[in-house]
């Protein structure tokens, strides 16, 4: 409309925290309280960690949540400025948490997060424990069925200045092409039919947190029975999308492919070769940027 893209808001899905109540009986809140949780864990089982990071898969909601918990803004015009001191500063974060703190087991692969939380640790083993899980909601239906009554679903813990999280979110956009009015009738029959309440609130049983505010409502009163739609729906007051660039995927693809993971797998990884593949990601984030048609 008016040459804008609109489209009809769903829901918001940011990272998510899952902790186990057994092995955490309270929930982290800071990066004080993941650690204090580690060394109690440590103390009995070298196997349980109190979370797992991963060197791939949900990286880019690991990056952005703690750029938005240090007040860094990624968007320079129309590309991502990665290449900045503070911003390497906030992603250390995650390697020290690896590798000096010991807060997460090393060299967790894709989804390290969610699998290392789903298994189980014994003493005389090799596999690796996590108390707590920060994840995607998606994975809600398989921890529920894994731990039921002990399973724990909160906000993402304060790991640098100030509480915030990032996160996608699902839309519904209809092409401008369609113009034949049965069509766009039918089209506007299964809105209303989606946007009522008690067909809306389905998605509230998959975990997904709607932004449609009859449906909050409902939630709100029914917080036992939804639990992890109203634990991201207090979220949604810290949630921080992402920034409004051309091909933000692309823009942003080096950085979860290639850097995020030598910050993970390197144990001596400093500060300064971060910094280089920083530099690297924003001149590759400028070249997809200059590709943007002119208006």
């Amino acid at each position: 409309m008016d040459g804008e893209l609109y489209a009809v808001p769903l829901d918001i899905h940011p990272l998510t925290m899952f902790y186990n109540k057994k092995l955490s009986p309270q929930r982290v809140t800071s990066y004080a309280d993941l650690k204090t949780l580690n060394s109690r864990l440590q103390k009995r089982n070298k196997n349980v960690y109190a979370l797992g990071i991963p060197s791939a898969g949900l990286v880019e909601y690991y990056a952005l949540t703690i750029a938005a918990q240090n007040n860094i803004n990624l968007q320079k015009g129309n590309y991502l400025n990665f290449n900045q001191p503070k911003f390497a500063d906030a992603l250390m974060t995650f390697h020290d948490m690896v590798w000096e703190e010991h807060l997460s087991p090393s060299n967790l692969g894709t989804d390290g997060d969610f699998q290392t939380f789903m298994k189980k640790a014994d003493r005389k083993g090799s596999t690796k424990q996590a108390a707590v899980a920060l994840t995607g909601p998606w994975y809600y239906a398989a921890a529920k069925d894994t731990y039921g009554g002990d399973l724990g679903v909160a906000s993402v813990p304060r790991l640098g200045d100030k509480q915030a999280v990032y996160g996608n979110s699902h839309t519904i956009a209809l092409s401008s092409e369609v113009k034949d009015p049965k069509v766009l009738r039918g089209i506007e029959e299964y809105l209303k039919y989606m946007y009522s309440p008690e067909n809306m609130i389905n998605w509230a049983d998959g975990g997904q947190s709607l932004v449609h505010l009859p449906t909050i409502n409902i939630i709100k009163k029914n917080k036992d029975k939804y639990p992890l739609a109203y634990a991201n729906q207090k979220q949604f007051d810290t949630f921080v999308p992402a920034p409004r660039v051309y091909l933000f995927n692309e823009q942003i693809r080096y950085l979860n492919d290639t850097v995020f993971s030598k910050l993970i797998l390197t144990k001596n990884y400093s500060k300064s070769q971060l910094m280089d593949e920083l530099e690297k990601a924003t001149s590759i984030a400028k070249q997809i940027a200059e590709t943007e048609p002119k208006k």
